[in-house]
């Protein structure tokens, strides 16, 4: 079995497609006058988006990437900004947004090619045993199948203090970082401003938010953030979107969002034409290839959308994909295993090294 095959993304009933989240922690200090400035509903209004955008580079030329989610195939993503670093072109980002191993990955994209080394050690290092602690019997008597406190480990480590004090630095230089949960109370995504987040010294939230954007509902736990005297529960991104690329606000509000120019970048961490793939006519294996299914026609559509908006603002527009030559076979009952992510990881790095991971 080939891990492209299957969903890449969201679903505790197919193989793993985000990364882990934390068995849920209660952000405490998240207080109500502070939260509203550090995040926004996706479909929030231009106005509420403007506050968040640095509009004096969006109306410029600016360079946008967005990563999708993918789980273990996040290590795709990983190698393809190390060898786009290698190719010396890499451009710096102006604007980054990330979901599920996405928002992982965001991060260290946003930093540049200096965060290489680290997105390779995370992305080739480690395996399931560093990521999840299966519970049993788990699932019918607690809130997931799965414990992520390893997950949660790894995630303090390399979203370290002097990591988030750069995001800050470069967040007041007019560069933005975006991520996005899953709201399950109100069935809402939310995308948080995590320069802004970074810039207030809330370093608990913004590794708590990149925990909750690679929740995968049932499989792991949600994490809780309490604002005033409401706790929200937010998990993975993908249940709402594959890839944050364009908001509708900004479809909206062409001549006000961005100029003319500038280069937007989508990397998914899937494959957005898989080979055609036999389906065994039993309940399980019916469920997982139609939600697959739904997930990867979510993100074709987010990106046919991107590319229309980046065709009516004159902005150049390239897709990254997992191709069909990519061939590892992939154990799904050895998730995240290392060796599977090495030869990912090498084949993303070798395809931009070449020139050959881009399309238009």
């Amino acid at each position: 079995m080939k891990r492209r095959d299957l969903l890449s993304g969201l679903g505790a009933m197919t193989a793993l497609g985000g990364c882990a989240s934390a068995a849920p922690p209660v952000l405490r200090r998240a207080s109500e006058p502070l939260i509203p400035s550090l995040r926004m509903p996706a479909d929030a209004s231009f106005e509420t988006w403007a506050r968040h955008l640095h509009l004096p580079t969006m109306r410029g030329r600016p360079v946008i990437l967005a990563l999708s989610g993918g789980g273990e195939d996040g290590a795709f993503g990983a190698g393809v900004l190390s060898g786009w670093s290698e190719t010396g072109r890499r451009p710096t980002f102006d604007l980054v947004t990330g979901i599920s191993t996405g928002a992982l990955m965001a991060p260290f994209a946003f930093l540049g090619p200096s965060q290489d080394l680290e997105l390779r050690r995370i992305y080739t290092s480690y395996g399931e045993e560093d990521i999840l602690r299966r519970r049993i019997p788990g699932g019918l008597v607690s809130d997931s199948l799965a414990s992520s406190a390893p997950m949660r480990t790894l995630i303090a480590r390399h979203l370290s203090d002097p990591v988030i004090a750069r995001v800050a630095e470069e967040h007041s230089k007019g560069q933005r970082l975006f991520v996005v949960t899953s709201n399950l109370d109100t069935g809402r995504p939310w995308v948080w401003d995590m320069g802004a987040i970074a810039a207030a010294g809330r370093n608990d939230l913004f590794r708590g938010v990149t925990l909750a954007s690679a929740s995968i509902p049932g499989l792991f736990p949600p994490v809780t953030i309490r604002i005033g005297d409401v706790a929200e529960t937010h998990v993975d991104g993908g249940v709402n979107m594959q890839l944050l690329a364009v908001p509708e606000a900004a479809f909206a509000n062409l001549a006000a969002t961005t100029g003319r120019g500038g280069h937007l970048y989508i990397l998914v961490n899937n494959t957005l034409e898989p080979p055609p793939t036999p389906v065994s006519r039993r309940a399980i294996p019916i469920m997982q290839q139609t939600f697959t299914t739904m997930v990867r026609a979510q993100a074709a559509q987010a990106v046919a959308s991107a590319g229309r908006y980046a065709a009516r603002t004159g902005m150049d527009f390239s897709v990254a994909t997992i191709g069909r030559d990519f061939d590892t076979p992939w154990d799904p009952s050895n998730r995240f295993d290392p060796a599977y992510m090495r030869a990912l990881f090498a084949y993303g790095r070798k395809r931009a090294a070449t020139g050959q991971v881009w399309s238009g």
